[in-house]
């Protein structure tokens, strides 16, 4: 693949949107929103309340944009000013918000139908069903775990990016990662 047919960097696209190219800031927004979208989702479980942080966070974006060291990526940034966000949120409507993990059209991680032949519909009713009941037991983890696997296994986020988006020590997402493993483990032996 020519170098010139790369899309361009979250450090190219910031520094030119500083310059005031609106194209670049466009780009940025198209690339994280709908990913800052699901995870915020998952965290607030309300449509209405997940849109609004992630346009906060986007104007977060747009605001530090000259603080912004783009040597740094980005992804991890924008993580934990969502993340602190929706647990502002939390906190402002004291309720616990980080239960929903339910699996979307986006999110078929659970599920890998194979390609070369099309699912029979009790094949559909049979992934649907263990997509909920891994989603259940996912919500009901406690609140440190289900961030955890959020941004691990449907945002794709590095152990090294999720400690920084959580603001918590590598060996403690280590730690949560696999004590979350160990709790879906037992309560899905039944699936297996």
């Amino acid at each position: 693949m020519p170098p010139e047919s790369l899309p361009p960097s979250d450090a190219d696209l910031g520094r030119r949107a500083l310059a005031g190219e609106s194209d670049a800031f466009t780009a940025l927004v198209e690339r994280y929103a709908p990913g800052l979208l699901r995870y915020a989702r998952r965290l607030t479980r309300n449509d209405e309340d997940a849109q609004d942080i992630v346009q906060e966070t986007l104007v977060r974006l747009h605001q530090n944009l000259a603080k912004l060291d783009f040597s740094d990526p980005l992804k991890p940034w924008l993580y934990r000013v969502c993340t602190n966000l929706c647990r502002n949120l939390a906190k402002r409507k004291r309720t616990i918000a980080f239960s929903d993990l339910e699996s979307d059209e986006e999110d078929s991680s659970f599920v890998e139908l194979q390609e070369s032949q099309e699912p029979t519909p009790s094949e559909i009713l049979l992934a649907s069903v263990r997509a909920e009941v891994v989603a259940k037991a996912v919500a009901a983890l406690p609140q440190k775990y289900q961030a955890v696997v959020a941004l691990y296994y449907w945002e794709g986020l590095s152990y090294e990016e999720i400690a920084d988006v959580l603001r918590i020590p590598i060996n403690t997402v280590r730690t949560h990662l696999k004590r979350a493993k160990d709790r879906l483990g037992s309560s899905l032996s039944a699936l297996v």
